[in-house]
């Protein structure tokens, strides 16, 4: 039933921005991608337990991109858009793009990528010549000696936001720690999705976890609240779906009732909760109503249509000698010493900076100066979406492009989870990344992993994991090649 609806509304969907390319309407633009999204919605209904992963990240494109525009339809018959008729239709039309590639590839994929059951029983794995109880270990072990430094790292931006302002904390802030401690909390991520790959038990799993979210919620102090929705996002939303998606016979189940009750209550009482603090970080406004809760969580949260229409509206004043969808790369670049060493990159410019916004290449810096100088000087900043940064740069094909490598991620998670742990885990935050591409810089997956501190980071557990593997040898609880021996 729901692929048929889906195939139908679909249909509907294109027959719709047809028309409206014809007419230049851009009531039935928007109500072509409405019908678009619930397509998507429901592709990955017909087959939830494959699609999750699709379906998560088409929820967090609403909630960024859609959001606003819906809710000012919805409740006051506008498109929440103070732009002329041209520049909403073209971003009209580029999230129409979006959302059609996304599903189009993601369908191309999923019949290459997406395994059968009888596949996925006997899949052969890269993890036989690695312990997972010793690799559990190791990574555990640096998660819990990198804690500190991520705690103490986020309390001094906590402290700091507390005793001047929100906005200062982007203008003004210097940390006074060294800069290990933001390679350490960089780390303790990369630790802790490792940890994930190995599979541990349930129990083991939700201890870590609640720490892992509790450096997320310590974000809420500074004024961030999408650390701690992210972190729940890929933990509840992405992980434990994966885990009951490859649970052999016998193991422990993960998606039970209890899990549906509290995911049912916890995500609305999210939205409430996170919109109830944006509106006392902003304004220290203690009067807050559920009932607008809603609409103003959706409105606060959908600024990517407003950088879409700010990127066309201030086409022209784009640096033309700028690739922004490498921005991430090319910043880390001129921004780390060795590099810079080794081959003469050029200069790195701090953000909210004029510098910053004309000469360096943070595509969110760029859009925030032209859209209000005066703000992006003062720490306010519009922020990023892929679809922007693509479109400046390629085009309609470039939000085709970025898509597709979105979809190819996302069913070859669904395939290859679990076939080597450390594929596993980058997966894993590949995966935390693109949930938020639709606020966020288009490639900010791959700048995480070409980085010294990830490299750095992977040594250590090789290294902690070796030395752990060296010790049960010696104590003869375990072969050469890393199997326990029976007595």
């Amino acid at each position: 039933m729901y692929k048929l609806f889906s195939w139908l509304s679909l249909i509907i969907s294109i027959l719709l921005w047809s028309i409206s390319a014809v007419f230049a309407d851009n009531v039935l633009l928007l109500f072509a991608f409405h019908i678009m999204w619930i397509s998507n919605l429901l592709y990955t209904l017909s087959s939830a337990r494959k699609r999750f992963i699709f379906g998560v990240f088409n929820l967090t494109f609403f909630l960024f991109v859609m959001g606003r525009i819906t809710m000012s339809y919805m409740f006051y018959g506008s498109f929440g858009l103070d732009y002329n008729d041209d520049i909403i239709h073209k971003v009209f039309s580029i999230i129409m793009v979006a959302l059609v590639s996304i599903r189009a590839l993601y369908a191309v994929f999923e019949k290459r990528y997406v395994a059968i059951d009888k596949q996925r029983a006997t899949v052969n794995t890269n993890n036989s010549r690695v312990n997972g109880t010793l690799l559990r270990k190791a990574s555990s072990y640096l998660y819990c000696a990198t804690f500190v430094f991520s705690v103490v790292y986020i309390m001094e931006r906590v402290l700091y936001v507390q005793a001047t302002s929100y906005a200062n904390y982007y203008t003004s802030f210097n940390t006074s720690l060294p800069s290990i401690f933001g390679k350490l909390h960089t780390m303790n991520e990369i630790f802790f999705f490792i940890y994930l790959a190995t599979n541990p038990r349930k129990k083991e799993f939700f201890i870590v976890a609640i720490s892992f979210l509790a450096i997320g919620a310590l974000g809420l102090g500074y004024g961030q609240r999408n650390p701690i929705a992210l972190r729940f996002s890929i933990l509840v939303l992405i992980y434990i779906p994966l885990r009951e998606l490859f649970r052999r016979m016998g193991e422990e189940q993960w998606i039970t009732k209890k899990y549906k009750f509290w995911i049912t209550l916890a995500i609305p009482s999210a939205i409430v909760f996170l919109s109830f603090w944006g509106s006392v970080r902003v304004t220290n406004d203690q009067s807050f109503k559920v009932a607008d809760a809603f609409i103003s969580f959706f409105d606060s949260q959908g600024n990517s249509a407003r950088i879409l229409a700010e990127t066309i509206l201030n086409w022209s004043s784009f640096p033309t000698d700028r690739i922004y969808t490498f921005g991430p790369l090319v910043e880390f670049l001129t921004n780390n010493v060795i590099y810079k060493t080794i081959f003469g990159f050029g200069a790195y410019y701090n953000g909210f900076t004029i510098e910053g916004a004309l000469r360096g290449w943070n595509f969110g810096n760029a859009v925030s100066y032209f859209y209000s100088p005066y703000h992006y000087l003062n720490g306010v900043g519009l922020g990023s979406t892929y679809l922007a940064e693509a479109f400046k740069d390629f085009g309609y094909i470039g939000v085709v492009i970025i898509s597709g490598i979105y979809a190819w991620v996302m069913t070859y998670a669904i395939k290859n989870y679990g076939k080597n742990y450390f594929i596993s885990g980058i997966v894993l935050i590949f995966l935390y990344e693109i949930i938020y591409a639709p606020r966020d810089v288009a490639l900010s997956f791959l700048s995480k992993i070409f980085s010294f501190t990830f490299i750095l980071a992977i040594a250590l557990i090789y290294l902690t994991y070796r030395f752990l593997h060296v010790k049960k040898i010696r104590h003869g609880s375990l072969s050469s090649d890393g199997v326990k021996e029976n007595k």
